[in-house]
């Protein structure tokens, strides 16, 4: 049996849409390889994508909602 996790992942990174999930103040992410790695999982999380990070953040990663193709 699959878990809730690993069905998340494949669904995320079908076509190479997805890279990850975001809260919708974009202030928390998680990578699909790695989901909720601080073991809380909210609902509310929307699917998205990787986008560079700025030199003046210490964000080791970002994930802008919505797919990688903008639609």
């Amino acid at each position: 049996m699959k878990t809730m996790k690993q069905i998340l992942a494949e669904w995320l990174t079908q076509n190479d849409r997805y890279d990850g999930f975001c809260s919708h103040d974009e202030e928390c992410a998680c990578k699909a390889d790695e989901i909720a790695p601080c073991g809380d999982c909210y609902l509310d999380c929307v699917a998205g994508h990787l986008v560079d990070v700025p030199e003046d953040s210490d964000a080791q990663f970002l994930i802008q909602q919505g797919p990688r193709d903008g639609s």
